[in-house]
């Protein structure tokens, strides 16, 4: 029923799998081919592959509580699926979780998080130098990742998203709820779509610092709002700072980014915008580039 390989059900233990290879593994409900359910657990996998593993939540991986520590490193998922979390789904509080030289290809999930799904607070991500390539969600938000947290921690750094595509919000990336440090930098997103609000990344946030650095975002597109980057924010700072958008496009407003609700500040720091575009044949977009539709809103554009 769960865990389709392996089900962890111990505490206070150290786990770790190395060149290992799980192929057409599945289960009725969580953990297609690994699931962890108990605390104080660290688990490692590294060199490892997990191919059309499936599940309904977390296809290849799934992980239950909290207290744990999980690294995946110089991984590959393959065409891994579930309802929830294509590849992986981590259900856990105070936990730190850590993805490194990995790759993330052609996983889905119908609802939301074509790769990755993390409900969590009080908890620490970093995912580095990582490949998510046409991931995908079939009626939800996050083609690649969806982040549900709060009092947490984001870090992305050297990723690169090319062709993720969310039936909704945030192609490649959406991040919602509340009190959290969300920090993604040299990354690139490519060819990311949504249906409908930010075409590579979506932020649904309160209470959050946001910052986004040497990264670029080339031929993303969004059907209503925020071809690149579509923001939801209140009581929050989000920084911009030398990063790229170009060619982005968004059918309504916002070619580049879209910001919305109030209360925040939003900085573009040493940026280029170039050939995003608002609109179609059928309606005049506004903000080719930027849009910004809120109420006591700090702007500075450096």
């Amino acid at each position: 029923v769960d865990g389709g390989a392996i089900y962890f059900y111990h505490s206070n233990s150290n786990v770790s799998f190395e060149s290992s290879n799980f192929t057409s593994c599945s289960a009725k409900f969580e953990g297609g081919a690994v699931l962890i359910n108990k605390n104080n657990f660290d688990i490692t996998f590294k060199s490892s592959t997990f191919t059309s593993c499936s599940a309904k939540e977390g296809g290849a991986l799934y992980f239950y509580d909290g207290n744990t520590n999980v690294s995946i490193e110089l991984s590959t998922f393959t065409s891994c699926r579930a309802d929830y979390g294509g590849a992986v789904l981590v259900l856990q509080n105070n936990t730190d979780v850590n993805f490194k030289s990995s790759t993330f290809m052609s996983c889905n999930a119908p609802k939301y998080g074509g790769a990755l799904v993390f409900y969590q607070n009080n908890a620490h991500v970093r995912i580095e130098s990582s490949t998510f390539m046409n991931c995908s969600t079939n009626e939800g938000q996050g083609g690649a990742l969806y982040f549900s947290v709060g009092n947490s921690d984001l870090s992305a750094e050297s990723n690169n998203f090319t062709s993720c595509s969310a039936a909704s919000q945030g192609g490649a990336l959406f991040f919602e709820r509340y009190n959290s440090n969300v920090s993604i930098s040299s990354s690139t997103f490519t060819s990311c779509s949504a249906q409908s609000d930010g075409g590579a990344l979506s932020f649904l946030l309160g209470n959050t610092n946001v910052s986004f650095e040497s990264s670029t975002i080339t031929s993303c597109s969004a059907g209503l709002k925020g071809g690149a980057i579509a923001v939801g924010v209140s009581n929050s700072n989000i920084k911009f700072k030398s990063s790229n958008f170009t060619s982005c496009s968004a059918r309504v407003n916002g070619g580049a980014i879209w910001l919305d609700t109030g209360n925040n500040d939003f900085v573009v720091d040493s940026s280029h915008f170039v050939s995003n575009t608002a609109g179609d044949q059928n309606k005049n977009g506004i903000g080719g580039a930027i849009y910004a539709g809120q109420n006591n809103l700090r702007i500075a554009l450096i």
